[in-house]
């Protein structure tokens, strides 16, 4: 940590936008949870990590505005790690057959992979109306349980906290790889904030450091802010 944030004291980064932001303010930290040194361990401190998205526009590094990349599924993934199952889809939240449900199978899954209780594993109101089954709830459950059966014995149970933290030993050593190649990164959690001018090595080092850790494949989504 201590080498991340003399690296990110001495990079060129501003907020130009017209509100009160203090931008001095870089150094990170890692937050654990739990009294346990191996749950949570997220980064916080920087002053764009609480910013919204239209602030984040006004962000600049080296005079160049910023772009966002972020490892998608990131949860599914680390649990198929965890499991040490190999990965057997391109989306872990298109399950056959209801592809329309997308995004309530994103939160249902990881609802379900971070909630020991099962009175909280709720699917939305408008998925259930769109498909006019009243049963659609534990229909889905079932589907998602079927289709990630490798890791089935790890839904319900309190993983959120160990997801975070193994999420947060990749951010630190892509933020260390980026930084011995001189490249200035902000971290956001699960993604990153680089200039546009070099978000193709930032997303072959995101790559390369989640094979390293978790000898598996993510993927990188690249968004212009």
């Amino acid at each position: 940590m201590e080498q991340i944030n003399a690296f990110l004291r001495e990079a060129d980064i501003c907020y130009q936008g017209n509100k009160d932001i203090d931008d001095s303010r870089v150094e990170l930290k890692r937050i654990f949870n739990n009294g346990s040194f191996e749950e949570g361990g997220r980064l916080y401190g920087g002053f764009w990590i609480s910013m919204k998205s239209e602030d984040l526009r006004e962000v600049t590094i080296d005079d160049e505005w910023i772009v966002a990349l972020d490892y998608g599924q990131m949860s599914v993934r680390l649990a198929y790690s965890l499991a040490k199952a190999p990965i057997h889809f391109e989306d872990g939240y298109l399950i056959p057959r209801r592809e329309r449900a997308r995004e309530a199978t994103k939160k249902l899954t990881n609802i379900m992979l971070n909630s020991p209780d099962a009175k909280n594993w709720s699917v939305p109101k408008k998925v259930r109306d769109y498909y006019k089954d009243q049963d659609i709830q534990n229909r889905l459950i079932e589907e998602i349980k079927s289709f990630h059966k490798p890791i089935e014995h790890l839904f319900g149970k309190p993983n959120g906290m160990k997801f975070m933290f193994l999420e947060s030993e990749i951010l630190i050593d892509v933020l260390l790889e980026l930084n011995s190649q001189g490249i200035v990164a902000l971290p956001i959690h699960d993604g990153l904030l680089v200039k546009p001018s070099q978000k193709d090595i930032a997303k072959q080092i995101m790559l390369k450091v989640f094979k390293k850790h978790t000898n598996l494949v993510a993927t990188v989504s690249v968004e212009k802010l």
